[in-house]
């Protein structure tokens, strides 16, 4: 058998290399589908991270919101305790915010690292290029300088590159392994820090609410404690002042009933609220009151002192007060009222009212009064108090 021509095994030779650059370029490909399908494993996985630290963030944002509204409420409550509560926040804030960004700071690192990795590993790629390529030329000049070398000695470097390029996917193939057996623990471990970090935040926010709900309870406990003492306080206090206005009051009405000043002292300033009370008259409608009023009857020229007198609307109210009252001086006083009008000529077209003060008045004179068509005047809580019956309506004279 003839043997093989140079030219025959130069192209033999160009066959082999060309399915050697073949195999550099499918293996090229994997490498950058493995580098793609790694980027694409770390995006996923930064993307998880970011999710999780956005909930952690929006839950500690939540808790924080919902803190700050209990501790609005309870800012008028106790300045001092809102003021410690505030301090107390904050630091548990600085505490979050720093193993937020040691959290950022390791990953940053390990995304750097993984970085590095990937760079390290293309120039490991590229230099094996560099070196396949630069064993590529120098072959091709030892075939041109040693054209006359046998078939055995390419048998041997065709066996050798396989091996080689075997051995260079094996290593491949155990880097990428242990690449993603490492990028796996470190995102267990992340999930690990992240379930601690949360289990952590929960606790605290938990032991905090607690606390408040405490506080909040003594303090509403003691409010209630001093309001009810505050509200005994001032039930006592008012208790006293109207026992003191009372006692004013019946001094009052004792001094002026000796001085003989009672009309104009007590029962002229209460007249407006007595026609308002019984004929329903406004204080604006009153035209007149007048103390001891003295008129002479036009015919008999008899003097006549009346001791209040006071006009309101279609109304003439004739006012007599007497020290002690009796029987007769109502009997007196109704006789005098159905003479009214001869003293008051200008008042003939009003309809006459009378109204009997005393500063004691025995219930059963009270009743008589009333029978006559009285409004009976009495000391009382508003100086002259009316003491008819509700339904009472008075007599027009």
């Amino acid at each position: 058998m003839a043997e093989p021509t140079l030219e025959g095994q130069v192209a033999s030779l160009e066959d082999l290399m060309a399915d050697v650059l073949q195999s550099l370029v499918f293996l090229r490909e994997q490498l950058s589908e493995q580098a793609a399908r790694t980027d694409q494993r770390l995006a996923e996985q930064a993307a998880r991270t970011d999710e999780r630290l956005a909930q952690m963030a929006a839950r500690t944002d939540e808790q924080f919101r919902r803190t700050d509204e209990r501790l609005a409420q309870m800012v008028a409550r106790s300045d001092e305790e809102f003021r410690r509560l505030q301090e107390r926040l904050a630091e548990q804030a600085a505490r979050s915010d720093e193993e937020f960004r040691r959290l950022q700071e390791q990953l940053a690192e390990q995304a750097a690292r993984s970085d590095e990795e990937f760079r390290r590993l293309q120039e490991r790629l590229a230099e094996q290029a560099a070196r396949s390529d630069e064993e590529f030329r120098r072959l091709r000049e030892q075939l041109a300088e040693q054209a006359a070398r046998t078939d055995e000695r390419l048998a041997q470097m065709a066996a050798r590159s396989d091996e080689e390029f075997r051995r260079l996917q094996e290593r491949l193939a155990e880097q990428a392994a242990r690449t993603d057996q490492r990028l796996a623990e470190q995102a267990a471990r992340t999930d690990e820090r992240l379930a601690q970090m949360a289990a952590r935040s929960d606790e605290e926010f938990r032991r905090l609410r607690e606390q408040l709900a405490e506080q909040a309870a003594r303090t509403d406990e003691r409010l209630a404690q001093i309001a009810a003492r505050m509200d005994e306080r001032f039930r006592r206090t008012d208790e006293e002042i109207e026992r003191v206005i009372q006692e004013m009051r019946h001094e009052w009405g004792r001094l002026s009933n000796k001085m003989g000043t009672m009309a104009e002292d007590l029962v002229a300033p209460s007249i407006p609220r007595i026609l308002r009370t019984v004929i329903g008259c406004p204080d604006d409608a009153v035209d007149i009151v007048a103390v001891r009023v003295r008129r002479r009857h036009p015919e008999t020229r008899q003097m006549q002192e009346f001791d209040v007198v006071a006009a309101c609307g279609e109304y003439l109210l004739i006012n007599e007060t007497k020290s002690q009252l009796d029987a007769r001086d109502i009997r007196r006083f109704v006789r005098r009222l159905k003479r009214v009008r001869e003293y008051f000529p200008e008042y003939a077209d009003r309809k006459v009212i009378g109204c009997i003060a005393s500063l004691y008045v025995d219930p059963s004179l009270v009743r008589f009064g009333e029978r006559q068509g009285l409004i009976v005047l009495g000391f009382g809580e508003d100086v002259m108090d009316v003491l008819n019956s509700p339904e009472f309506t008075p007599r027009v004279f």
